[in-house]
């Protein structure tokens, strides 16, 4: 009934409801914070790995699309070469899935050298733009635009 002087004295030794006592409670309290700070720094440590690893790999690269301005300067059968700010020339690939547009709507055979264009693309192994849609803008039209986005001509 009586309990010895260092039990009553000590107070981290108080008996909790349960029948548990505090230090006990505080010791699992820490585990628990440890070892779900463990989990998060896996986590991070697996998450930093992943990047890493796609961007070695150019694995992102396929997820990325581009937004390129310019004028068509030279125009060869599978696509065009357009010139942007700074004198900057990229090469554009067009494929069957390219879609060209001009306004709001979809045309055919409508590039000319001297349109201004903007192409959606992502960039293949060599540098040169995969067109995905191809849009050709009025000169006029074309500088305000630029102005207006303020998109970088490549990136």
């Amino acid at each position: 009934m009586f309990k010895n002087e260092k039990e009553q004295s000590n107070p981290e030794v108080k008996q909790g409801l349960g029948g548990e006592s505090k230090k006990d409670n505080r010791n699992l309290f820490k585990r628990i914070i440890f070892i779900l700070a463990g989990l998060v720094i896996i986590a991070l440590i697996f998450n930093a790995g992943m990047l890493v690893i796609g961007i070695k790999t150019h694995f992102l690269d396929r997820w990325t699309e581009g937004y390129y301005f310019g004028e068509i300067i030279k125009i060869d059968d599978n696509g065009f070469v357009i010139k942007g700010r700074g004198d900057m020339e990229k090469i554009v690939l067009i494929r069957e899935s390219t879609v060209i547009k001009k306004g709001k709507e979809t045309v055919e055979d409508a590039l000319q050298i001297g349109n201004q264009v903007i192409v959606i693309g992502s960039l293949d192994e060599g540098e040169r733009i995969e067109a995905k849609i191809i849009r050709i803008f009025d000169s006029d039209k074309f500088e305000d635009l630029q102005k207006s986005l303020r998109f970088r001509l490549f990136k």
